[in-house]
């Protein structure tokens, strides 16, 4: 038995030391629209035939992004530098050259003309050639919003694999707001997905069936991204808007000196020529400075409610006319797009949105909405993922949410209006949670009530729903599509048995072949241990010898040494063993 367990235990590290043996990485730049983070993805081989487990991730992250170089695209080599410390510093410098790096560039540089993204991209890319990491040239382009979708749906089905050790058909989809687009992504039917792909949608959106391969199974994905729905660019066109207002109603009145924003970026001179506009989704007490006009926070919530309804449907008193005027600008923009798309080679896939009635120039009527022919399913449930997370937690660190990882929507909009009625002195002086910086604070207001619109008439969740979860992490991490753009890559250098395919290794031969001669010496070593012990409870003497050290110092007087011993049950010598015969010891 106690040999059984010895062996036993040499097994394990045997499998610790294959396990070890075969970890690999891979890196991958995720350019965004607010900055650019890189993360080092750590794997191993595992008990699942689709995908290997994650082991270790590791991220950094640099402000701005790479969207912010486009009129000196020779800069973003330098923003790219530190992050290349950061991930040589994570990965050994004889596994680099087999550790793929990639780079994709998402809402940001879609926003950036094909010829301006390409001169970014050769920027970054001979930043990364000077390293020893193995280039993957293709993945240096812009991101279509439904592969990124797609990703965030591969990343959340890998973290969760490798938490539960299972490999099962994806029941859970991912919402996505970062700070240029969001998205939307879930597993469906076949038919379903390919009816929406073909749908017109909001705005700049894309969509797009995909296929993962789970179990011995394909499984149809819906993956759509919506281009000008983040966050940061919501924020832009209600300011947009809130301009427009105020120039109909003649409310505009040319800012004062003396009325200096209060945002810290912003001085008393930021304010000439500005006019004063107020802004219903910031806190009283609270203004800034834009390029076009001084914004002063008045938190009234329901004027605000009206207006960020705006971005999605205008068939009401408040939009008319201006959220005609939007919508046509989204036109215009995605008209622009097209045509630089067909003059240059990078793709961006993002058609256009339908035309307005003519009957829009004096009513508006309802915006195309973001889930057509395949909606949410009722029972799915859904990870509200980047922004989302981070608006919900500040809601809870403010108002102690009875459930922080599943609220309602309608508690989550009793929080919104309880916080967002706090005047911004209260705000500012009080304790911050750790996912909200300060210079991001004033704005999570606006972003919770943004929010809740773009759950509710964006993607048609109800009011007593309970189908998403704010969670920080699944398992190891949270459901970032890096991981899924790393997994996908993965999967197919493996199909493709190309260079980056992981097979085993000399490293892992070697490891297993030296655990299993381990526990082959420890199961004898173990016998014979047993063997003693039987002999000295049976009464038998044991005979115990030492080895013969061979070495300079040995000279012929070693033979009348004594090499062998026996000894008695009562411990007591019986006899010993020179190399010249046995003598008794008495």
């Amino acid at each position: 038995m106690a040999g059984g367990l010895c062996a036993a235990r040499a097994v394990v590290v045997a499998l610790v030391g294959a396990v070890w043996a075969r970890a690999e990485q891979a890196v991958v730049f995720d350019a965004g629209s607010t900055g650019t983070r890189v993360h080092v993805i750590t794997y191993a081989p595992a008990p699942h035939a689709d995908m290997p487990a994650i082991t270790h991730l590791a991220s950094s992250k640099v402000e701005p992004g790479l969207s912010a170089f486009a009129r000196s695209p020779d800069d973003a080599a330098a923003t790219i530098a530190p992050l290349l410390r950061f991930a040589e510093r994570h990965v050994a410098e004889g596994a680099r050259t087999r550790t793929p790096l990639m780079l994709y560039g998402t809402a940001g540089m879609r926003l950036l003309s094909n010829a301006d993204q390409r001169r970014v991209y050769a920027s970054a890319l001979r930043a990364c050639e000077a390293s020893a990491f193995s280039i993957v040239r293709s993945s240096f382009t812009t991101l279509s919003g439904s592969d990124e979708g797609f990703f965030g749906l591969l990343a959340l089905m890998w973290l969760q694999v490798t938490a539960t050790a299972t490999v099962a058909r994806p029941t859970a989809g991912i919402l996505d707001l970062g700070g240029g687009s969001t998205q939307i992504a879930f597993p469906t039917t076949a038919e379903a997905a390919a009816a929406a792909a073909g749908e017109p949608s909001a705005g700049g959106a894309d969509a797009a069936e995909r296929e993962v391969r789970v179990g011995g199974a394909d499984v149809p994905v819906f993956s759509r991204s919506h281009l000008g729905f983040g966050n940061r660019a919501a924020l832009r066109r209600v300011e947009e808007l809130l301009v427009e207002r105020a120039r109909e109603r003649g409310a505009l009145e040319p800012a004062r000196a003396a009325e200096a924003p209060t945002r810290a970026t912003d001085s008393a001179d930021s304010v000439a020529g500005r006019m004063m506009v107020e802004h219903p989704c910031f806190h009283r007490g609270y203004s800034y400075a834009s390029a076009r006009a001084l914004f002063v926070g008045t938190a009234n919530q329901l004027e605000c409610t009206q207006l960020v309804a705006c971005l999605f449907e205008c068939a009401s008193a408040p939009c008319s006319r201006l959220g005609a005027r939007a919508h046509e600008r989204l036109r215009a923009s995605a008209r622009r797009r097209a045509r630089s798309r067909r003059r240059q080679l990078l793709p961006l896939p993002l058609p256009l949105a339908p035309a307005l009635p003519a009957a829009a120039s004096t009513a508006c009527t309802r915006m195309p909405p973001f889930v057509r022919g395949v909606a949410p399913p009722a029972g799915m449930r859904f990870f509200g993922l980047s922004a989302m997370f981070y608006i919900v937690n500040y809601l809870a660190f403010k108002q102690r949410l009875r459930d922080v990882r599943t609220p309602s929507i309608a508690e989550l909009r009793d929080a919104t209006a309880a916080v967002c009625a706090l005047p911004w002195a209260a705000i500012r002086s009080a304790a911050r949670d750790v996912f909200t910086p300060e210079h991001k604070l004033p704005q999570r207001c606006f972003d919770a009530h943004y929010m809740l619109a773009l759950l509710v008439r964006g993607f048609g969740f109800g009011e007593s729903s309970r189908q998403i979860v704010f969670a920080e992490k699944v398992g190891a991490g949270q459901p970032e599509w890096p991981y899924g753009a790393a997994l996908h890559f993965i999967l197919r250098a493996n199909d493709r048995g190309g260079a980056h395919a992981r097979a085993p290794s000399a490293r892992t031969l070697a490891a297993l072949v030296a655990a299993l001669v381990g526990a082959g010496a420890c199961w004898r070593w173990r016998r014979a241990r047993a063997a003693g012990y039987a002999g000295v409870r049976s009464g038998a003497p044991i005979r115990l010898c030492r080895r013969k050290h061979s070495g300079t110092n040995s000279d012929a007087s070693e033979s009348d040494e004594p090499a062998c011993a026996e000894v008695g049950a009562d411990g007591q010598l019986v006899g010993m063993e020179s190399r010249g015969g046995m003598r008794s010891a008495v």
